[in-house]
């Protein structure tokens, strides 16, 4: 039966909080389920990160179908190779700016810094061209068109990444 609720965990090894090679990898594991496949699927994104000497756990959650995993696949393929996105958005900057009020929302200079810290971790210190990158230029932002521009990346990732977007709805949703 196609019908029922399933759990599906993924494990990112690189000692990186970033969990997109999990939502990816997931989307097209979904995506290849039979079309008859209407169930719906908790997905839960670990990432395996050592800090002082410990092991920690950090995990995005999100649910959908292989229906919706197959639409975000193509939304993703189309952003990437079509249309050619090219503002620099990072999924833990967006994720974290959303969770921020309004008026405590990122200035660029403020994102230029966020950029530049992580430019010695995660993946960017295995990146050797990383240096030739100049922030005010290749980021694909203005100074004066920031605010509306970062709001419009914003919107554009969270509707890419599930898991941003449904951890929005949820944030929005406390309230109520």
């Amino acid at each position: 039966d196609f019908s029922e609720l399933k759990i599906l965990n993924t494990l990112e090894l690189s000692n990186s909080e970033n969990v997109l090679t999990g939502y990816i990898s997931s989307l097209i594991l979904l995506a290849s389920q039979p079309e008859s496949d209407t169930s719906l699927y908790s997905i839960i994104l670990n990432a395996f990160v050592l800090q002082d000497g410990l092991a920690n756990i950090k995990s995005q959650h999100y649910m959908t179908t292989p229906a919706l995993a197959r639409t975000n696949l193509n939304k993703i393929y189309r952003a990437m190779f079509i249309s050619k996105f090219e503002k620099s958005a990072p999924a833990k900057l967006v994720m974290d700016d959303f969770k921020n009020n309004l008026e405590d929302q990122l200035s660029f200079q403020d994102f230029k810094k966020k950029l530049l810290n992580a430019y010695g971790k995660g993946e960017w210190q295995y990146f050797s061209k990383r240096k030739l990158f100049d922030l005010d230029k290749d980021i694909g932002y203005t100074y004066e068109g920031f605010p509306q521009e970062w709001l419009a990346s914003k919107a554009h990732q969270a509707e890419l990444i599930q898991y941003i977007a449904q951890s929005v709805k949820k944030s929005d949703n406390k309230g109520e």
